[in-house]
């Protein structure tokens, strides 16, 4: 036993060293005559084209070789790029062939390309297709963007000897610059699902950060010149909605626009956008001083918007958000007397743009603009019937522009600008930023943003703020060192979103990972967090916090994490009073959770998740527990159940202020949440879907006492304030989607949503009574079918040559 280890970890010592050294390369074989994308690979020139082979473990055993061989080859034309692999397999029985959506490989087998024409790490292309014919493609910037979609063949066959893979990927799917001859950045990925192994084709070291520096070579290509890229895509939609028993119907219609600029830079463009199929929202019940963050759903402004996010300034929501004066419609047809007929939730898009590319010389430039158009409410005179129109909105254009320079190892230096402009009213509002990134020996980073805001009104204010880190980045072995400060004027949530600006935060943390297999555990990972943080005044105290975590990964792929988390000090809330000056002396406490996730290849897998807290004050405490059992049948069909409860009491919050009186009344109240989702995909082939989420969320806030907050942060009884603020508040959604991909980009897709919010002043403890008031409100139905199709410009034009 100890000799065999011995010599395994000699295996793993010796590989790692010899990959290190080594950047392999591959030659691509020029062809003349056209290749069938059958996954067959019986065309001649298969057998004449240099072979990529030598594969390498990324994991479990990073450096060792792999159980199973592989084979690849390219081919190249004027127009695309081939790529041809046998995936041998000693038990092709065995080959995990489980269906999915696109973009998703659903723990299938799967085969992938990585493509980096510039070949400085910067930006790679995916090129992913799994044992069953599943596409996945991705963008590989400083994270995976799996909403960058690219139009490219694929195909897959499978006999004794293992599988198959043939992909045709146009030079329009890639950006590059125009040169005679190309050497391309390249690496090969393959995984067994069966073993949990993932072999690539140049050694990447897992306990070096940055995959994408740690590629090969791919030489030989020449005379191939960046294509004309122009894609134009029509859609049509036809839209049925009962809203409160009322019937309405639309039709809608509209077109996107994909262009290349030149070989570097590309025009995406929306005119009269349409995301009446977006899915719902998850709606929450929000007790805090900040606003909700909701997720991207819309596919416009999730693809290729790396670029926008460096210095976390934009937050894409922002464009066709809900109306900035919608929530006073409903008091000001109070005043008048009347009721509101329509109060539009979104504002709508006239037109939505984006340029984006990258010069030979590493030079990255960015533009996205989006014009909403005036939106109004209608209210009804309750005696005259007479109608009238309230501005919500003016009209407004929304601006991010970027520019990036690509460094060395992943590194960079970014410059950001936002810009909100209301030529109605001629508000501005304008946020600066800069991020950088800089690695030292390929072990150190250093990272920093700075930024600064600008209201052009009255008050015309100026903000600011600023982090930076020093980071180590390789070994076992990581720290880092980081610090934040905003000062309170900084305000960049016209097109961001910042919870709270007014602070100084200064945070240590101490990594250490096994990442190689050991005793029973594939993996091993432990975290420590040490906060301190102030106001922008360094004498204004907020909290102090320790922060533990741990994780492992059996051999049996069960994972187990534990979290141990306390604020051993009392500090100040400044912002929970909501009134500018106030401060809540809040409690000291201590948490600790749990989680389990069992092997998702099996039928039947398990998340399971639970924790509690105490605080030192008030008596407080609370638990929280989740529930998710996952059943996958047929290699074609998931469903997820979650069940998810969290529950507190006597916590501490912000009730009301009474401006006449001065007074901000705080409560003690005992809250309950339960969240309850279904999530089933039926996968038809890897064309069509079918798509169920459905989600009811119920919470309920119960208070007990009420409270005066004093000018030193304390609490004292407030026996005269006898308001009802008990709240019982429901959100159930279902989202139900067909989609079929008729042919390539191009898609029709049914979709049935329903979606009802209410909230009431009176709990209910009873499940079932309270599902019964839910199902009593006839929220808002609507089902639509939408069509769109993906006109090339290069198919159109070799069409008709």
């Amino acid at each position: 036993m100890i000799r065999n280890l011995s010599i395994l970890i000699a295996v793993i010592f010796s590989s790692q060293i010899l990959y290190a050294q080594n950047k392999k390369q591959v030659q691509v074989y020029k062809i003349d005559s056209d290749i069938k994308i059958d996954g067959k690979l019986h065309e001649p020139e298969w057998k004449l084209a240099p072979n990529a082979t030598d594969f390498i473990q990324y994991s479990p055993y990073n450096g060792v070789e792999p159980t199973e061989n592989t084979t690849v080859s390219f081919l190249y034309d004027d127009a695309a790029l081939y790529v041809g692999a046998f995936l041998q397999d000693s038990n092709p029985e065995s080959i995990a062939t489980n269906l999915s959506k696109r973009d998703n490989y659903d723990l299938a087998d799967y085969f992938g390309v990585l493509i980096d024409p510039y070949n400085d790490a910067s930006t790679v292309y995916g090129f992913y297709v799994t044992a069953a014919g599943v596409q996945v493609d991705v963008k590989s910037t400083t994270y995976y963007d799996y909403q960058w979609n690219a139009v490219w063949e694929s195909a897959v066959s499978q006999d004794e000897s293992g599988w198959y893979v043939e992909m045709r990927i146009p030079y329009s799917a890639l950006r590059f610059s125009r040169s005679n001859t190309h050497e391309w950045g390249l690496n090969i990925e393959r995984v067994l699902q069966r073993k949990r192994e993932k072999n690539t084709w140049n050694f990447i070291d897992i306990n070096i950060s940055g995959d994408n520096k740690q590629a090969g070579l791919l030489t030989g290509i020449e005379g191939v010149k960046p294509p004309t890229r122009l894609a134009v895509i029509p859609y049509a939609s036809a839209y049925y909605q009962n809203k409160s028993g009322d019937n309405s119907y639309s039709l809608k219609g509209g077109m996107d626009v994909k262009y290349g600029i030149n070989e570097s830079f590309t025009l995406d463009m929306m005119l009269i956008p349409d995301f009446g199929q977006v899915r719902s929202d998850n709606n929450v019940l929000n007790l805090g001083p900040y606003e909700t963050y909701y997720g991207e759903n819309r596919e416009f402004f999730k693809e290729g918007v790396e670029l926008f996010n460096r210095a976390d300034l934009f937050y894409s929501r922002r464009i066709g958000a809900m109306p900035i004066d919608a929530g006073e419609v409903e008091d000001i047809a109070d005043e008048k007397g009347s009721k509101v007929i329509e109060n539009p939730a979104t504002t709508q898009l006239i037109n939505a743009t984006k340029i984006s590319g990258k010069t030979k010389t590493g030079m990255h430039v960015g533009m996205l603009n989006a014009v909403s158009q005036h939106t109004h409410a209608i209210i009804q005179d309750t005696v005259t019937g007479e109608k009238h129109n309230i501005t919500t909105q003016l009209l407004t254009n929304y601006n991010v522009s970027v520019i990036e320079k690509s460094l060395k190892d992943n590194s960079f230096i970014t410059l950001i600008n936002t810009n909100l402009y209301r030529p109605d009213n001629g508000y501005v509002a304008n946020v600066t930023g800069s991020q950088v990134r800089y690695e030292i020996d390929k072990e150190y980073a250093i990272s920093g943003v700075a930024a600064v805001s600008q209201k052009y009104d009255d008050t015309n204010p100026f903000g600011h703020k600023y982090w930076v880190d020093v980071s180590r980045i390789k070994g076992q072995f990581r720290f880092s060192l980081y610090h934040l400060t905003e000062n309170p004027n900084f305000d960049p949530n016209d097109m961001g979103y910042l919870q709270r600006p007014d602070e100084r935060s200064q945070r240590a943390s101490l990594h250490y990972a096994k990442r190689e297999p050991f005793w029973k555990l594939l993996n091993w990972y432990n975290d420590l967090y040490i906060y301190y943080n102030t106001m922008y005044d360094f004498n204004k105290f907020v909290s102090h916090q320790i922060n533990y975590s741990t994780r492992i990964t059996t051999r049996n792929y069960t994972s187990i994490g534990l979290n141990i988390n306390a604020k051993p000090l009392r500090g100040y809330d400044y912002h929970e009073p909501r009134v500018a000056g106030a401060k809540f002396h809040n409690a000291s406490w201590q948490n600790s959770g749990f989680w389990v996730s069992t092997d998702y290849r099996k039928t039947l897998a398990l998340d399971i998740s639970g924790g509690g807290w105490t605080g030192n004050q008030f008596d407080q405490s609370g638990f929280w527990f989740e529930f998710s059992p996952r059943v996958r049948l047929w290699n074609r069909f998931l469903t997820v159940y979650s069940f998810n409860s969290d529950n507190d009491f006597n916590s501490i919050g912000y009730v009301a202020h009474n401006d006449a009186e001065d007074t901000i009344v705080f409560g003690r109240r005992n809250y309950r949440m339960i969240e309850q989702s279904v999530n089933m995909d039926y996968i038809f082939n890897p064309k069509a879907s079918l798509s169920l989420y459905l989600r009811h969320y119920w919470s309920r806030v119960g208070y007990k006492d009420f409270w005066k907050l004093q000018n030193d942060g304390s609490l004292q009884p407030h026996s005269e304030y006898t308001e009802l603020e008990d709240i019982n508040y429901n959100a159930f959604s279902v989202d139900l989607a067909y989609t079929w991909q008729f042919a390539p980009g191009s898609e029709m897709s049914i979709v049935w949503k329903n979606n009802i919010n209410m909230s009431s002043d009176v709990i209910v403890k009873s499940f079932r009574e309270n599902m019964n008031q839910t199902f009593n409100d006839p929220g808002q139905n609507s089902l639509s079918i939408r069509i769109l199709y993906y006109l090339d410009y290069m198919n159109v034009k070799n069409a008709l040559l």
